[in-house]
């Protein structure tokens, strides 16, 4: 599951962003339907050899993104969504313990702008 995040109609191609947090290549020819940039997509997984890297083919609406009697702001519940708590850094933690905190605030972050980005390919079915 990911989101379309950059598509280019001119050239054919795009960008997919994973649940994870990585962005795959996605040609048109990798479409079973026509999707738009904001769209939560479903997708498989394949490794291109010639590229030495993961491409998103197969690439189709999410299934929330279709149903027309679901209300897509439903999808992803405010109580489902992480709740990103302050850093709070105490001044006599070491400076690798300062970066592992913040690295972990990261994810968080990362992981809550995924959500976002779901929900706004969400609101954009309206």
């Amino acid at each position: 599951r990911g989101v379309l995040v950059l598509w280019d109609e001119r050239r054919g191609f795009g960008k997919v962003q994973c649940s994870d947090g990585r962005e795959l290549f996605v040609h048109k020819s990798y479409l079973r339907e026509e999707v738009k940039q904001g769209n939560a997509v479903d997708f498989e997984i394949q490794w291109v050899e010639e590229k030495k890297q993961d491409h998103a083919k197969d690439v189709r609406l999410a299934p929330e993104s279709v149903d027309q009697g679901a209300s897509p702001i439903q999808a992803i519940r405010s109580e489902d969504l992480m709740k990103v708590e302050p850093l709070e850094l105490p001044p006599e933690a070491t400076e690798r313990q300062h970066l592992e905190m913040m690295a972990r605030q990261m994810d968080q972050l990362r992981q809550q702008g995924l959500q976002s980005q779901q929900l706004l390919a969400q609101n954009q079915q309206l």
